[in-house]
This record gives C-alpha cells, sequence and structure tokens, in this order.
C-alpha cells in the first residue's frame, strides 16, 4: 500500500467511524474491519466517501464484492483497482 495514502485512508476511515485519534493511527493495513466494528452500512457509507473524496467511481453492487472486503488493505486495493492513487491530487 502507498505509504501516502495509508493514513489518509484510516483518517477518512476513522473519521467516519468517529474514532480517537489514536484508534486512527493504529490502523493500518492489515486491520480487519471487524475489529474496527464496521457494519455494512457503515462500509457502504465509507465507500462513498471514498469515491467522493477520490473522485473515484466504485462499484460494490454484489455481494461478492462486499464479502471480499476484509481489511483496511482490501478496502485500498478495491480503491487502487479503481483508480485511487492515479491522481496526482491523491
Amino acid at each position: 500500500m502507498s505509504e501516502n495514502l495509508l493514513p489518509e485512508l484510516s483518517k477518512l476511515i476513522g473519521e467516519s467511524l468517529r474514532l480517537e485519534p489514536e484508534q486512527i493511527e493504529g490502523i493500518t493495513e492489515t486491520t480487519t474491519l471487524e475489529s474496527l466494528g464496521i457494519t455494512s452500512l457503515e462500509l457502504m457509507e465509507i465507500l462513498m466517501t471514498i469515491e467522493e473524496e477520490y473522485d473515484l467511481h466504485i462499484d460494490v453492487d454484489t455481494v461478492e464484492a462486499r464479502d471480499s472486503l476484509n481489511t483496511v488493505g482490501d478496502l485500498f486495493e478495491l480503491g487502487k483497482q479503481h483508480g485511487l492513487g492515479k491522481n496526482p491530487e491523491s
């Protein structure tokens, strides 16, 4: 995972979940979404925020796609498949 995008993605996730700053700092690419207590609704909100923040379109309409998202790294990889990290502003 790109070193400069991990803190951004961690902060975005942490703010979406209203985590304390020290909790956000502890998020790594191997952090499981389950350990963060992310519900399916929160996951969809996080994905929509990633789309807005990085001007992407992420298609996760299928159950298979949502079920494959287990870690912060999985979220990053999904975003990368849709252009995350290719935009100079990100």
